[in-house]
């Protein structure tokens, strides 16, 4: 819930205007020849994305060659019907991520979104998605659990003020990455399941203020693009949850990679500002 000056004067009342939106995605990330989800995300995520019944699911949903449909060029049979260890044809893995399962028989392997369902994400729309690790995913949530805390603070600065409105929104914009290098050994390799995947995911994030716009109601002011109006943070004029620890750089701690190189980011965003919130995480496959 928040505000807007609709008539240059007069506040409205609250309404959900700002809760998500900029989303931009990046191109398919290509490996061995098939469209394997997502190279890069974005969104600006608002704090009225805190306000009852402003979060969504949006799952993934829909067949995924490789993950939960036979590979291209696959035998017929081959993939989610194929023998145990059946190699398809063209040199593809015997078996999908979906199949791909604990001594136990849970999932190892989920499509993990970029931007998280929850805050508006699209599900099925593969450039959102790529082959996360259970823990790789489980570890993604500790970074957007961070980020759903602080947008809560931003919503109560917004509307808990006793009367005084605010002429401006605190909120996040949010940057995910693929890493190009694949979680295999040997890249050049196309029958091994693992070089399918990325070796990890680059996670951004930066506190933005954004002027509120003056003169537009709820249905306009959520349909207009607001990263041209982004401003950085220095410092807050509220303080997010006892100034949380900020999520450690590389998730689970003391990974490593062969390769930090990642996919190009779809919007620039500026460094870091030393504001106790802004920050980055390298979230690997494990």
């Amino acid at each position: 819930m928040s505000r807007l000056k609709y008539d240059g004067v007069r506040w409205g009342t609250d309404k959900a205007n700002f809760t998500f939106c900029d989303f931009v995605k990046g191109p398919s990330a290509m490996r061995h020849g098939i469209d394997m989800g997502g190279t890069s995300a974005f969104a600006l995520l608002g704090p009225d994305l805190k306000m009852p019944g402003e979060e969504r699911i949006n799952p993934p949903v829909g067949d995924w060659p490789g993950f939960n449909a036979a590979w291209p060029g696959a035998a017929a049979g081959a993939g989610a019907a194929a023998g145990a260890g059946a190699p398809p044809a063209g040199g593809r893995p015997g078996h999908l991520f979906k199949e791909d399962v604990d001594e136990d028989g849970k999932d190892l392997w989920i499509r993990g979104h970029l931007i998280n369902g929850r805050w508006g994400g699209p599900g099925h729309e593969r450039s959102n998605l790529t082959p996360l690790t259970i823990t790789a995913n489980s570890n993604h949530a500790t970074v957007e659990g961070f980020i759903d805390k602080f947008l809560l603070k931003c919503r109560h600065y917004d509307i808990g003020n006793h009367g005084v409105h605010r002429d401006d929104w605190y909120g996040v914009a949010y940057l995910v990455q693929c890493s190009k290098a694949c979680w295999y050994v040997d890249e050049t390799n196309p029958t091994q399941l693992y070089g399918y995947a990325p070796e990890f995911i680059q996670v951004s994030w930066r506190a933005v203020k954004i002027k509120k716009p003056v003169g537009k109601g709820p249905q306009l002011a959520r349909g207009i693009s607001l990263l041209p109006f982004v401003e950085a943070v220095d410092d807050f004029p509220f303080d997010f949850p006892g100034r949380d620890p900020k999520p450690a750089s590389d998730l689970p701690l003391d990974s490593t990679t062969k390769d930090k190189t990642v996919y190009p980011a779809v919007v620039q965003m500026g460094i870091a500002k030393g504001n106790g919130f802004d920050g980055s995480s390298m979230i690997h496959q494990e």
